[in-house]
């Protein structure tokens, strides 16, 4: 059984194999690609490593038709709750890692009661859900155009959806975080603020960065643009993790989270498109 058909797309909606492919610079500027769906036919990976709670067994996870395979995760978990161990970067460029989640209990949950959750993901934040991405580059203003794509399913929560930060843990860099019906995006120091696209189920969220000088930036969305200049340079070292930011490590996500995109390049007029992700 499938949780959620009626809050977005599913696999037998969704015919369009590698929907990167259709975008012109799309695929050679991702440079983090986290998906239920196989974004490009470039790929050559897996989506998920899923554990499973039974036996603590690991079984890695490809796609069939584009999309995750439900049937193999169903077949693997039967009888047991299967957790992420491991989400899978579709990028191709190299030396950005995936994102990984060791202990069993901080694992956000793919099929549970025996149901498939085809929302994304599920991070429960009583769990302390999270995952890392070790070491993942800043985002440098001063280079070119940088877009940020987030669906995700907020349950009855606040929390981070993904969270960069630096050492000490209290300087964040840049985030995104989830409430009831809109979204947040934070730029080092609580600097700035904008308010998203909105959906009552499921929230396909796209922003844009263009940088104007040495530390000013406009930020651009469905609802409208910000100009702003941030404090102090964003720069390399820390992590990046989902569900989760280390400067603030009460506020977790509680929510389901689909798909995950950074492009250096930038994506905006695309957002129709991306949308089916």
């Amino acid at each position: 059984m499938i949780q959620g058909l009626g809050l977005g797309l599913n696999k037998d909606n969704f015919l369009k194999k590698y929907p990167l492919d259709l975008i012109t610079g799309a695929v050679n500027s991702l440079v983090l690609g986290f998906s239920f769906y196989k974004l490009t036919n470039k790929y050559n990976g897996y989506c998920i490593q899923v554990t499973r709670d039974s036996d603590l067994q690991t079984m890695d996870i490809g796609f069939v038709d584009g999309y995750i395979d439900i049937t193999s995760i169903e077949t693997f978990c039967t009888g047991t709750t299967g957790r992420i161990s491991i989400f899978y970067n579709q990028s191709q460029f190299t030396g950005i890692k995936n994102a990984i989640q060791v202990t069993l209990n901080n694992m956000p949950i793919i099929y549970q009661a025996g149901t498939f959750i085809n929302t994304g993901i599920k991070f429960i934040s009583a769990n302390n859900s999270r995952m890392t991405i070790d070491d993942y580059p800043a985002i440098d203003i001063k280079s070119p155009e940088l877009s940020i794509y987030l669906n995700y399913y907020p349950i009855n929560s606040t929390g981070y959806i993904f969270g960069k930060f630096l050492d000490p843990l209290t300087l964040m860099q840049y985030a995104a975080t989830s409430e009831t019906n809109f979204i947040y995006t934070f730029l080092y120091d609580w600097t700035v603020r904008t308010l998203a696209d909105q959906n009552s189920t499921v929230n396909k969220y796209l922003f844009n960065w263009i940088n104007k000088n040495a530390n000013g930036l406009r930020i651009i969305n469905q609802i409208g643009n910000i100009d702003t200049t941030l404090s102090n340079d964003l720069l390399n070292g820390g992590d990046l993790t989902l569900g989760y930011c280390f400067g603030d490590p009460t506020f977790l996500f509680n929510g389901d989270l689909k798909t995950f995109l950074i492009f250096n390049s930038n994506q905006y007029n695309n957002y129709s498109n991306l949308s089916n992700l």
